[in-house]
């Protein structure tokens, strides 16, 4: 299991998520995009936490946007820990089904000292890839 330290990452909306992980400069998140067409590669979309904030922050900010944490799984060898958080997503607290889920997958690094958020990896949840039970807390 990871260090008291480790960031929690529920319930934050995504600037406050971004402002109170301790993050780097070199941190990147990672969403992996899926065209329509049958048959394509889906590919990586790389951003770091600024270009992140550029990019989605005032249609987030506008349209309302909390992310809650409904499943973890946690993996550790020595100071690096790998971590599956199941989200789901909602324009506001009240609102009563999610407009989207899927798997935040978060590398951290331990430098002796403190946690560091290496990158963070999302797929969302579709139709031909829902989220494993595994992955999903109790009744969710």
């Amino acid at each position: 299991m990871p260090h008291e330290n480790t960031p929690n990452h529920s319930g934050l909306c995504f600037r406050t998520r971004l402002s109170r992980t301790r993050t780097s400069r070199r941190h990147r998140r990672v969403a992996v995009r899926h065209d329509s067409v049958a048959g394509q590669a889906a590919r990586a979309n790389v951003l770091t936490p600024d270009e992140y904030v550029t990019r989605a922050g005032v249609s987030l900010e506008r349209d309302g946007f909390f992310e809650r944490e409904i499943g973890r799984s946690v993996d550790t060898f020595g100071r690096i820990t790998q971590v599956f958080s199941a989200y789901d997503s909602k324009r506001t607290l009240a609102d009563a089904k999610p407009f989207a889920r899927g798997i935040n997958s978060i590398q951290l690094l331990n430098d002796g000292t403190r946690w560091w958020v290496v990158s963070i990896y999302r797929e969302s949840e579709r139709p031909d890839n829902p989220i494993p039970a595994r992955y999903l807390g109790a009744g969710r």
